[in-house]
């Protein structure tokens, strides 16, 4: 059931809600493959980067489980890899996108995502690994981002003794480099 007054963006919420439910439930086989299609459908659109945004920034513990905010973060990272392209094209197809309309305010956005999940109330290692990935993907096709590295040990300087967290991020990102070849140029 989704209430009138219901926003699409919540309205998307409450559906990705329901499929994620489903997938960790004991739903019979269909229901599962369904929700699994819906996932995947979600992932790809771009309305996902709007999503993404409001459950990754949300701090209600109860409506938005870890589970939700794992595929939330994992989307992100897909989205970086296979779709980054579409942060020029999506900032006029939703009014959540403003926080997220270019890629400076994207590398903000991981940036701030990875120390609200580094927070005693929010400490996920699993959400902070898919969110460190997203960064390393970012700054490898963001080229306008002078010096990345440099810019993550000062940003987590105070944070974090070193940013170990970043070095290991860095060697799982380049064991399993799979970012479209020809879409985009890299820093290396």
């Amino acid at each position: 059931f989704i209430p009138a007054k219901m926003s699409a963006d919540d309205a998307r919420l409450v559906h990705l809600k329901g499929a994620l439910t489903t997938m960790y439930s004991n739903a019979d086989e269909q229901s599962k493959k369904n929700a699994f299609q819906f996932l995947e459908n979600f992932q790809k659109s771009v309305e996902a980067w709007s999503i993404v945004n409001l459950i990754l920034q949300n701090d209600d513990l109860v409506n938005y489980s870890i589970e939700i905010r794992l595929f939330a973060a994992q989307t992100l990272r897909s989205k970086i890899i296979y779709d980054l392209n579409q942060m020029s094209s999506s900032s006029s197809s939703s009014d959540n996108l403003q926080s997220l309309e270019n890629l400076g305010n994207l590398k903000n956005f991981i940036l701030n995502s990875i120390l609200f999940y580094s927070s005693p109330n929010f400490n996920s290692k699993l959400i902070r690994t898919q969110l460190n990935l997203s960064l390393i993907n970012l700054s490898l096709q963001y080229l306008n981002w002078e010096n990345p590295i440099d810019e993550f040990i000062t940003f987590f300087h105070n944070i974090f003794r070193t940013p170990i967290f970043l070095l290991h991020g860095l060697k799982k990102t380049f064991d399993h480099v799979d970012l479209p070849v020809g879409t985009f140029k890299f820093h290396l």
